[in-house]
Formats: C-alpha cells, structure tokens, sequence
C-alpha cells in the first residue's frame, strides 16, 4: 500500500484566472474483499399471490400478515408479475382473476407497486 502524502502533485492547471495554481492530490484508498454470504428469505409466492390478488390485500397488510419487509414482499410481487401464474398451484377461476388483476394493475400503475 502506498502511504497517504497530501504533496504528491498528480496534476496541476496555471490558467491565470482564479485560484492560480491549483494542485491535485491523490488519495491512497485501499479495498479490502470480505466474503459473505446472504440470508436467503423464504416466502411462498402462491401465498403472496393469492393475497394480493384475491384477498385485495394491501402491501402492508401482506408484509404484516407474512411477517416479511416490504422491500421481500414488493420483489414477491414483481417476480410473480414477470412469472407464469398457470405454472402454480390455482384453481383455473383462481388463474383466471389473478392474471386479470395483474393486468389492470399494470394498466393502471405501471411496472411500480402501487399500495
């Protein structure tokens, strides 16, 4: 590592207008690598599915109801956005209302979770 000295000139400018000489210093900043490894959260999207779209549930009774954060639950929500409801385990009505409450509510927010 090489040691932090405020007078090592990497650059400079003599314009003549302003401040004159105006140096600048490099700072020294070392990056040390720490492995880690991430808490996987568990959380059954059929359970988030149903509700969200068939209960009408709000986000925050969701989060409350499943004991997870938001941030968990709002990327629950987009991943069974982008996923295939026919692959779970619903009734066809149940397939049926979800799929259609998933387009009303793109419609009618965006890709953005709306409360």
């Amino acid at each position: 590592m090489i040691p932090f000295n405020p007078t090592h000139r990497v650059g400079s400018s003599t314009v003549g207008i302003g401040a004159g000489d105006v140096q600048v210093v490099e700072l020294s900043v070392a990056i040390n690598s720490v492995p880690m490894k991430w808490k996987k959260i568990k959380i059954n999207l059929e359970e988030v599915a149903r509700l969200r779209w068939i209960e009408k549930m709000k986000l925050a009774a969701i989060c409350h109801a499943l004991r997870k954060s938001r941030s968990t639950v709002q990327v629950s929500i987009r991943t069974l956005r982008n996923s295939i409801i026919s692959q779970m385990n619903f009734t066809e009505s149940e397939k049926n209302l979800i799929e259609s409450a998933i387009f009303e509510e793109i419609k009618k927010y965006g890709s953005k979770i709306h409360e």
